[in-house]
């Protein structure tokens, strides 16, 4: 399951092609993923009004086994609680028995933890992050349980590093990746393909 972003209507040629990074990539999820499991469906995820969709998911998916979510967490938090509210259930697991898995974008799990672990009161649930943005995929969780993400070198971003203490200066000294040391702060400077 899925719980994105809408699209808005571009401007200068009036297609609906201008949104959240997770509304672009659900409508470039091939179709196979699409018609066979994933949830929910085109006519439901690209709802703008954000109540009505998370209104519509719940009622179409309430009988399907969901294993998985990925969303960001806050907008993730208000649909469990709808759900609970709709159910009428004490706990996600009494209505997603087989739920074991959160991927999540955007903010750290860290502010929500608790309450996703009172919602979700399951030992096997994973929870795992990636860092994106509209800009690109920066970084991914890369094993269980793991706090920190592993930086992607290969996707089409070159990272350079400017030192936290040499930030603002009119000439500060830029690092590329092979440069930078452990444990130090610094400002990240990303060119795109974008």
């Amino acid at each position: 399951m899925v719980i994105g972003g809408g699209f808005s209507t571009n401007p200068y040629t009036g297609e609906e092609n201008v949104g959240f990074i997770s509304a672009i990539l659900q409508k470039n999820t091939p179709r196979v993923i699409k018609k066979l499991i994933k949830e929910p469906q085109d006519d439901i995820s690209y709802i703008d009004n954000r109540e009505e969709k998370v209104q519509a998911i719940i009622e179409r998916t309430i009988d399907k086994d969901i294993t998985f979510i990925n969303g960001q967490p806050g907008w993730l938090l208000n649909f469990l609680y709808k759900t609970l509210e709709y159910t009428k259930k004490e706990h996600i697991l009494e209505v997603r028995p087989n739920v074991e898995l959160f991927f999540r974008g955007g903010l750290p799990i860290d502010l929500y933890k608790s309450q996703f672990t009172k919602l979700i009161p399951s030992v096997k649930m994973k929870y795992y992050q990636n860092y994106n943005a509209s800009e690109g995929f920066f970084a991914a969780q890369s094993e269980n349980f793991a706090d920190d993400m592993l930086l992607l070198i290969n996707h089409g971003t070159f990272y350079e590093f400017i030192p936290f203490e040499e930030y603002g200066k009119e000439n500060p000294k830029v690092l590329t990746l092979k440069e930078v040391e452990a444990g130090k702060e610094y400002i990240i400077v990303l060119t795109t393909c974008s």
